[in-house]
């Protein structure tokens, strides 16, 4: 099913009788659904073409007839879960005698609905269609907030630990200075000036930090995002902020031409490119760093790649490093909070996208998201 403004349903029907899938493909084609437009009806004639069909692409819905000659309605329920281990589509199951055991078993096995088919109308299957869809989309965007509301709370343990773990060091650092020129007035100012310095480079730090924390805080997950952001008018902002940094750091910066339009908000889009270029700039190899930004479009997706020539990333990290806190090399003593890829995939999956890191071929790292593209 896509994400655009109007979903496009893919439905499945299950029935040994010919004339009964004609009259369900009939009772749905050209419906007016609340949920979506019906882009393709496929049908099968048994238990096992439709787990074939449904390893082809998982349907958004599927209608199956509770007897077929292969499989029970029932059994089937119990064989999809190996092909489906994540959850399977809404399954409404129809027969032509029901009784309220067979509908009792088939709803606690996963059925959305069980019809009849001596009472079956095109308003009925429509609705039931409707209501299967509708539940499984409500379903599945509860356990996307039950899995980030975890996430939060184990960031949130993290976060106490570590923040009162990495403040103290340039606390201590800016405590002992200040007792120093305390505990010497006749300071030479040479060496006053030092401290000093040394007391501002600490309290620079903190501020880091605590700036870094406050971008990751304010990436909300409450909020939906329905705006149309164009991509080329992010990179033209993401030229102007990094052109400083880029130039300081001697850089080659390759951004699209041109670029989609998707579904978000710019000005996260805009932080989560920063932090990536600039993770690609703190983790520059021994070359002069070059990093090119490409985007393509696959299916119901826009993929958005930062490729760079540095130190790259261990396999072993590249889960981990979009990780509050995770650092892969702290012996190197680069300098950093640990919150900014954290950020990024806050802000990736609060577009309901995903982010990776792979190697990159050339050398260095190629760190992956994914957005939804705009309807325009």
């Amino acid at each position: 099913m896509s994400e655009g403004t109007e979903p496009m349903l893919d439905i499945l029907i299950v029935d040994d009788s010919p004339a009964d899938r004609e009259m369900l493909r009939r009772c749905l084609e050209n419906a007016p659904l609340r949920c979506g437009k019906i882009a393709r009806i496929r049908e099968a004639s048994s238990g096992s073409e439709a787990l074939d069909a449904c390893q082809d692409g998982q349907p958004d819905c599927m209608i199956i007839d509770y007897r077929l000659p292969d499989i029970t309605g029932l059994d089937f329920l119990r064989d999809m879960s190996p092909y489906m281990p994540n959850q399977h589509p809404p399954v409404i199951v129809v027969t032509g005698n029901g009784s309220e055991a067979v509908a009792a078993d088939t709803v606690r096995l996963g059925a959305t609905d069980y019809l009849t088919k001596d009472r079956l109308t095109r308003n009925s299957i429509r609705r039931s269609v409707d209501t299967a869809v509708e539940r499984f989309r409500i379903q599945r965007q509860l356990r996307r907030y039950h899995a980030a509301l975890e996430r939060s709370n184990a960031d949130l343990t993290n976060f106490a630990a570590r923040l009162a773990h990495d403040l103290r060091n340039p606390i201590n650092f800016v405590k002992g200075y200040s007792e120093m020129l305390q505990l010497t007035p006749n300071m030479p100012d040479e060496k006053r000036n030092e401290y000093l310095g040394n007391i501002t480079e600490g309290l620079d730090r903190m501020d880091r930090m605590l700036h870094a924390l406050y971008q990751f805080s304010t990436v909300k997950q409450d909020k939906a995002l329905a705006g149309c952001v164009p991509l080329d008018g992010v990179f033209a902002d993401l030229r102007k902020l990094m052109t400083d940094k880029i130039e300081e750091a001697g850089a080659e910066l390759v951004l699209p031409e041109t670029a989609p339009a998707v579904i978000g908000d710019q000005g996260l889009l805009l932080l989560l490119l920063q932090n990536l270029i600039g993770n690609s700039l703190k983790y520059r190899g021994e070359a002069p760093p070059r990093i090119r930004v490409t985007v393509r479009e696959r299916e119901h997706q826009v993929i958005v790649a930062v490729a760079d020539n540095g130190r790259g990333v261990p396999e072993e990290h590249r889960e981990r490093i979009f990780e509050m806190f995770h650092r892969v090399d702290p012996e190197l003593g680069i300098e950093g909070s640990g919150i900014g890829l954290a950020t990024c995939r806050r802000i990736v999956e609060r577009h309901d996208g995903s982010i990776w890191c792979e190697s990159n071929a050339g050398g260095g790292s190629v760190l992956s998201f994914t957005l939804t593209p705009a309807k325009i």
